[in-house]
């Protein structure tokens, strides 16, 4: 039984044959085997299915790592915009969001929930963000009544003297 390399050498041997239409030389077959012996030998055939594979998995690494950074940077612009287009809404339609979104989780709330449970957390959310935008707005009043109060009791301190209060009465 001949190998597949003692098969390449006998077909190599025939070819040169064949191109000078007669057999070969003694000397000429010498030096076809000196030739072939500084032929390195092929690589195995399952060496270079494993070199595929892994030249293939490096392109498969090489591409998934790509498309996360492309994946990234793409999140990356989506939160940024994102923030920013809040960031440009009034405050009315901040907090008409930030209402939807608690009824939107509200709504998607385990089945496990007591019926009224939703409602009552919504209408938490909904009493603290009231009572937070009234702190809000009232916040400048409350500043300079205090002010007010402040200059008023800081007055009689001073040495000035105030009229009785039945006298300033209309």
């Amino acid at each position: 039984m001949t190998t597949p390399d003692q098969e390449i050498v006998r077909a190599l041997r025939e070819l040169v044959a064949r191109q000078l239409n007669r057999s070969l030389s003694a000397e000429e077959e010498q030096g076809l085997e000196k030739l072939l012996r500084r032929v390195p030998p092929p690589a195995p055939r399952h060496d270079l299915k494993a070199m595929a594979q892994q030249q293939i998995m490096q392109a498969l690494d090489q591409g998934k790592e790509k498309i996360d950074s492309t994946m990234r940077q793409v999140s990356e612009s989506m939160r940024l915009i994102s923030s920013e287009a809040l960031g440009l809404l009034p405050n009315d339609e901040l907090l008409a969001m930030n209402w939807l979104e608690a009824l939107r989780n509200a709504a998607q709330a385990p089945a496990g929930l007591p019926v009224g449970g939703g409602t009552q957390q919504i209408t938490a959310l909904i009493t603290a963000e009231v009572e937070r935008q009234v702190r809000l707005a009232m916040a400048p009043i409350v500043q300079e009544f205090e002010k007010f109060v402040a200059r008023t009791t800081a007055a009689p301190a001073a040495g000035t003297t105030t009229p009785p209060p039945s006298q300033t009465a209309g």
